[in-house]
């Protein structure tokens, strides 16, 4: 019945002309060269309906190039007697362009009518337009977006998808509307806990996924995708919209970061094995240090004490010299077997760390240093208040051995001068010792802080071993040491602790 002819020849043409006005679109009534507008049709085209009868060849005024094409159609739907829906353009009487979908129907007689669809093509233009903006955006991102949607317990359907899908997968984006779905490419692996995750979303949540798809060459990707559900046309339809991102490259790098901390934590442990096994060694070294070797320099000295005593005015001068010189000698040893013992305990004693009062410990030391030489006249100069954070005991060692070197080499100073105090360098508090003895040749103040580095001869005593003793003490305080000096002009040690 839709496609029957609409038979109008029984009606008169008043009864036409009435039937066109009452329609709600724009119409008109046609018998030959004789026509009607209705009311909708004056305000679309502009014309009114005598004016427009006045107008010569008004055909091709209102329909201007398509004209001929419209007169066509007009004459087949009179032979036929009803037409299909068909888009022309019209040109109003103020000059615009109108978009119309005209269709008419009659035998002998015709009426048409003319839909204004100019609002519909135009927003058609635009969202064409739009589409194809957005095409050419997201062709240069690196990531790809879809809409999906799914009723009731159905899986998700891919209904739209854009941005780099061909790019990541290799796929041609028909290839995914073909499947239905992505879950082709996911990995198997993956595609239950995707899966999961998705078909628990509710309207308004929003949630990311990382998951493993192949691409078209076999390789694998990782992607991270992050979606929002949102209520879909119908109560039981949802919409996902979802943003997918190739974090291959990311995922590469932590898996070698993994691998790296793994191998970092296999050699830490297999350090760690050795440092116990050289620390071990260590010991027994110190162990054999402090007994193997003290027992035969006893013997050295108690044999020379016995030779000296029993036999001593038997012995010739020159060999009580060479008794004295044994007896200076095991005292040397003896005192350097006690320094080297020292600065192993300076790298393996554990630090108990606290604010340490090193003004106090320094009055301590020079207390001490005056009871071994009560007659000596020195100069000191204690700054008060100094503290730092540190191992009581070690930073007590370091200020005996820099303030006892300062006391040693001030010996010949007539007005001996000693000073321990605090400065800023480059931002940075700095404690110092400073004294006004014999001071060093700055060429060898690399040497200063050596195992067994002395830049004097026999005139002071000493092994070599207390300014290494410094240097380490500072160091495992994560500080820093360094000294200068001029040859008769005395000597500053400057060194670095955490501050309170």
């Amino acid at each position: 019945m839709e496609n029957m002819p609409f038979d109008i020849s029984h009606l008169g043409s008043e009864a036409l002309v009435a039937l066109v006005e009452t329609l709600p679109v724009a119409a008109m009534y046609m018998e030959g060269d004789n026509f009607f507008f209705n009311s909708e049709a004056e305000r679309l085209t502009g014309y009114g309906r005598i004016e427009i009868q006045s107008i010569d060849d008004w055909f091709r005024k209102l329909y201007g190039p398509d004209h001929e094409k419209v007169r066509g159609y007009c004459k087949a739907d009179r032979a036929a007697g009803f037409s299909s829906p068909r888009r022309v353009t019209i040109t109003t009487r103020d000059g615009c362009r109108r978009e119309v979908e005209v269709k008419s129907a009659g035998i002998g007689r015709t009426i048409c009518v003319m839909n204004d669809i100019t609002d519909l093509v135009t927003a058609q233009e635009q969202m064409k337009e739009s589409k194809e903006r957005y095409r050419l955006f997201s062709s240069l991102t690196s990531d790809y977006v879809n809409f999906c949607s799914r009723k009731g317990d159905d899986t998700y359907r891919v209904r739209w998808l854009g941005g780099a899908f061909e790019a990541i997968t290799g796929y041609l984006e028909q290839s995914l509307f073909e499947w239905g779905c992505w879950m082709p490419l996911v990995h198997p692996d993956d595609q239950e806990r995707l899966s999961t995750a998705l078909l628990y979303m509710t309207p308004g949540n929003t949630s990311t996924s990382e998951y493993r798809i192949f691409a078209k060459d076999g390789s694998i990707h990782w992607i991270r995708q992050t979606s929002r559900c949102e209520t879909g046309d119908t109560p039981d339809e949802l919409f996902l919209f979802s943003a997918c991102q190739d974090i291959t490259e990311q995922k590469q790098a932590e898996e070698a970061i993994r691998k790296l901390n793994e191998e970092l934590d296999q050699r830490v442990v297999e350090r760690t094995a050795q440092m116990e096994t050289a620390i071990k060694e260590h010991e027994s070294f110190s162990y054999s240090v402090s007994h193997d070797l003290r027992a035969p320099l006893r013997h050295i000295n108690s044999y020379s004490a016995i030779v000296t005593e029993e036999f001593g005015d038997r012995i010739p001068p020159e060999a009580h010299r060479y008794l004295d010189r044994i007896a200076a000698a095991s005292k040397r040893l003896g005192q350097l077997i006690d320094d080297l013992l020292e600065l192993s305990r300076v790298s393996r004693v554990e630090l108990n760390t606290a604010t340490v009062h090193l003004s106090t410990l320094a009055a301590m030391t020079v207390a001490s240093l005056r009871e071994t030489e009560p007659r000596r006249e020195v100069e000191w100069i204690i700054a008060d208040s100094l503290k730092a954070r540190g191992d009581a005991t070690l930073l007590r060692q370091l200020l005996q051995n820099l303030l006892g070197n300062a006391w040693k080499y001030t010996a010949k100073e007539p007005n001996a001068r000693i000073e321990f105090g605090k400065t800023v360098i480059d931002g940075q508090d700095v404690f110092f010792v400073r004294d006004n003895g014999v001071g060093f040749d700055m060429t060898f103040k690399d040497k200063l802080f050596g195992h067994f580095q002395r830049l004097h001869g026999s005139e002071f005593e000493g092994t070599g071993i207390g300014l290494a003793t410094v240097k380490r003490i500072v160091e495992r305080h994560g500080g820093r040491v360094w000294a200068e000096g001029h040859t008769g002009k005395g000597a500053t040690f400057y060194f670095t602790l955490p501050e309170i």
